[in-house]
């Protein structure tokens, strides 16, 4: 064995040891053994780089970039939505890995799978269906549908191009699709049967928690284009659709004294209690609008990615026992003030009319560059933030066109 093929090796059998100890990034090890090559001279600088023009690695980026579009142009928030509403395990299980299983087939396998691990752990909370029995199952149908197609797997990318470097013809985009449809069929029909056997059903323990403080408060205008116009409350059926419940229905700021009974007309307000995820879509469904007396007043850049935070009243907070109208609450001036949530405790009156306690939490929509301001903010604790996805059908159907 030549002294070459001894470092090679050498630097294989370190790679391997980072790559399981996990002490430094993946791509951070990738680099290193790039650099050791480059260093030991086991290869030339332009072997070393050639690998960054090579068709397979800029079109698992491009995928990479295809699902981020997915995502951005509110796509995965949709499925996810269609997901929370199933709320049986075994036709979950189903529908996630069929969903799964479809993007897999057109983009990188593990950018399918990062794109719908949130919407999984929220639907399985927001449903108390334990999450371990899903997770399984979406990546091992990523897996399988990734082999259906060239693009699918970044392996069958670089087999395909180390074929045509050899003077191969390589391999159409669907060569591998009528024997990847038999074993990804046998692959579902196998989970689906065993899935109740041999995956955990560990339940999260925050899981309460967490539910408990979903759990928000808020306030619905009823536009003239809605179509609950015309229905009463009860025939709405907001509750068995989509598990949130209309506590009160204000007409012209005076409460209805039979609100289920109640024909809905346009400027009504509903006050309704549900996790937001469930009150975003009986807005979207409903074309109804968020606490109009909150909407902000100097909306800033209109460039900046939104936000969705949750802020809770602190201890010793000067807004405790103000309104959220009162001078005291200028600081949302630049957000949409969209629910509150208090532990213990369910509203009955509109957000304008609630003074304020510590440990109140606010669900607003802020402008990301709004996000700092409110964590210098004394008054307030950020307890998390994350991206408001709005769906945009143009940019939605642009996007799996080109996919």
């Amino acid at each position: 064995m030549g002294i070459d093929a001894i470092l090679t090796l050498a630097v294989v059998v370190v790679a391997a040891t980072l790559f399981i100890s996990e002490k430094l990034p993946s791509d951070v090890v990738a680099l290193l053994v790039l650099a050791s090559l480059l260093v030991l001279q086991l290869v030339t600088p332009a072997e070393a780089v050639s690998g960054f023009s090579s068709p397979a690695t800029i079109t698992v980026a491009a995928m990479f970039v295809l699902s981020s579009g997915l995502s951005a142009s509110g796509v995965v928030h949709a499925m996810g939505r269609l997901v929370a509403r199933v709320r049986r395990p075994l036709p979950m299980t189903l529908l996630v890995m069929a969903l799964v299983g479809l993007l897999s087939a057109f983009i990188n396998n593990t950018a399918a799978v990062a794109v719908f691990l949130p919407i999984v752990l929220a639907s399985t909370a927001a449903n108390r269906i334990p999450a371990s029995q899903l997770l399984i199952p979406m990546s091992y149908a990523a897996q399988m549908a990734g082999v259906c197609t060239l693009v699918g797997t970044s392996t069958n990318l670089l087999v395909n191009s180390l074929a045509r470097n050899l003077g191969h013809p390589g391999f159409g985009l669907f060569e591998f699709t009528q024997l990847g449809l038999i074993m990804l069929a046998a692959g579902f029909v196998y989970l689906l049967l065993v899935q109740r056997w041999l995956l955990p059903h560990a339940h999260n323990n925050e899981t309460d928690d967490d539910d408990q403080l979903g759990k928000y408060i808020s306030e619905l205008q009823v536009p003239s284009n809605s179509p609950l116009i015309g229905h009463s409350v009860a025939d709405a059926k907001l509750g068995e659709r989509y598990g949130v419940f209309v506590l009160e229905l204000l007409r012209v700021d005076n409460a209805v004294a039979q609100p289920r009974a109640e024909t809905i007309r346009a400027g009504d307000v509903l006050i309704v209690r549900g996790d937001w995820s469930r009150l975003s879509a009986v807005i979207d469904k409903n074309r109804l609008q968020t606490a109009p007396d909150f909407q902000p007043i100097d909306p800033g850049n209109g460039n900046t990615q939104p936000v969705l935070a949750e802020v809770m009243i602190a201890p010793g907070s000067a807004l405790v026992g103000h309104t959220l109208v009162s001078p005291e609450c200028h600081w949302h001036y630049r957000s949409a003030i969209l629910a509150i949530h208090r532990r213990g405790d369910v509203l009955r009156s509109k957000l304008r009319d609630v003074r304020l306690r510590v440990g109140d939490v606010l669900l607003l929509r802020a402008p990301g560059n709004e996000l700092p301001s409110l964590r210098r903010n004394p008054a307030l604790l950020v307890l998390s933030a994350r991206e408001h996805r709005v769906f945009m059908p143009r940019q939605a159907l642009l996007t799996i066109a080109i996919m």
